[in-house]
């Protein structure tokens, strides 16, 4: 009996009580891309977050529309959907699952002061695309099309 409270008493001294940090992220973090542009990056950031920026950002009358078997629907800035998702992260998603037998496409064009953005998918008869262009040292998007069929 005299051996079980030695026991214990090695044991316990033998554990190390470490503390570990927890790393927590921040709700604002954002895919990491490599725009051409550095200035589109923070740019979008915001864009995909504040409802009033993208508003202010878009120029309408914007080119474009909203077209499924039920409607097709011009932009208009009373009715505008929150662009919210990132398209950085269907780029990482390509970048990871591409393979050479998939039919969707992704298109990403930067040059000149504009950014275009595609996402085809070919068997499901969904395909979206947006443009941005710098104007005046400022960024808009300029063009927005999303077909649901």
């Amino acid at each position: 009996m005299k051996i079980l409270p030695l026991f214990f008493s090695i044991l316990l001294l033998s554990c190390s009580f470490e503390k570990k940090e927890v790393q927590h992220e921040e709700a604002t973090s954002f895919p990491q891309y490599a725009f051409k542009d550095s200035t589109f990056a923070p740019f979008y950031n915001q864009f995909i977050s504040d409802s009033a920026f993208q508003i202010t950002h878009t120029k309408f009358p914007i080119s474009g529309s909203y077209n499924s078997y039920e409607e097709e629907r011009k932009w208009s800035k009373e009715q505008w959907p929150m662009m919210r998702w990132d398209l950085r992260n269907e780029l990482e998603n390509m970048k990871e699952s591409y393979t050479i037998a998939d039919q969707d496409s992704i298109v990403l064009n930067e040059e000149n002061g504009k950014l275009f953005f595609g996402i085809y998918c070919l068997n499901c008869g969904f395909s979206f695309e947006m443009e941005f262009e710098k104007i005046a040292e400022e960024w808009y998007l300029i063009y927005r099309q999303e077909n649901n069929f």
